[in-house]
């Protein structure tokens, strides 16, 4: 009696394998997987086919409307950074949008303080000096000489924390100078030229070349035709405390005039000890 129970039991199974395998077999409906066939409508995945709707990572496929970082694609319309352009901040210049200008003569009557901390990048730089005010030792080393073409420009930093204070600011200069041979009759134009690069410091190189205008001869009094090209760098860092529109350095005492201006977002600073020397406006926006 146990015998032909169990022979029952196996006869049962095997017709409902045989009923299964008629409705799941080569019609196309299922495959292997239990869930779907080769017909392409869905994949061995179990999630989606080889057509191009879908692709293996279950999120996209390769028809370019989203890549492989599932945020966007190479239409252009956002790149690799996910924010903006190349620079992943600004414009392709480089530079911070801002409607802030350089004050060329800001001075302490335009030092109107104002939230000082926060992390600031140096958009520009200006001065109401002349170049040859700029180049402060040609009046003391040379009162005759002629500046052709004088600018500078500038990258940096200043960082301000509720305690402390960090500028870090490196100059870019390019000029072209005459001296004539009456200041250069003492080591000739490569004396001209070293005396300018060690007025300068930093890696700012000058060059001048002997002009043949019929003076004495070589080295010994002939005008020099200089270039200067280059860059320094300028570091404030310490403990500071303000007082109307001024901000001090306790470590070494340097002062600025200052003036925040939430509407365009920016910051201008001066040196205060140097009103009536050549000094330097530097505009920031803020980072």
């Amino acid at each position: 009696a146990f015998a032909a129970c169990g022979e029952s039991e196996v006869a049962d199974q095997s017709n409902d394998e045989e009923n299964q395998q008629t409705n799941n077999d080569e019609t196309g409906n299922n495959d292997e997987t239990g869930n779907n066939d080769e017909t392409g409508n869905n994949d061995e995945t179990g999630n989606n086919d080889e057509t191009g709707n879908n692709d293996e990572t279950g999120n996209n496929d390769e028809t370019g409307n989203n890549d492989e970082t599932g945020n966007n694609d190479e239409t252009g319309n956002n790149d690799e950074t996910g924010n903006n352009d190349e620079t992943g901040n600004n414009d392709e210049n480089g530079e911070t949008p801002t409607d802030a200008v350089c004050q060329a003569d800001f001075s302490e009557a335009d030092a109107c303080g104002g939230e000082l901390e926060g992390s600031w990048e140096l958009h520009d730089v200006c001065t109401d000096f002349t170049p040859e005010e700029a180049l402060g030792m040609l009046s003391e080393f040379c009162g005759d000489a002629e500046v052709d073409e004088f600018t500078i420009g500038g990258s940096g930093t200043l960082v301000i924390s509720e305690t402390d204070f960090a500028r870090s600011v490196t100059y870019d200069v390019y000029g072209e100078v005459l001296i004539p041979g009456t200041c250069a009759m003492m080591g000739g134009c490569d004396g001209v030229a070293n005396t300018m690069e060690e007025y300068f410091g930093g890696d700012v190189e000058v060059t001048c070349d002997e002009v043949d205008d019929g003076s004495p001869g070589p080295g010994f009094g002939n005008d020099c035709d200089c270039v200067i090209d280059g860059s320094y760098t300028e570091t404030n860092t310490g403990t500071y405390s303000t007082d109307e529109g001024v901000v001090t350095i306790d470590e070494n005492g340097a002062e600025y005039y200052y003036c925040a201006d939430e509407d365009s977002d920016s910051l201008t600073i001066r040196p205060a000890d140097a009103e009536d020397e050549v000094s330097l406006v530097e505009l920031y926006v803020a980072d």
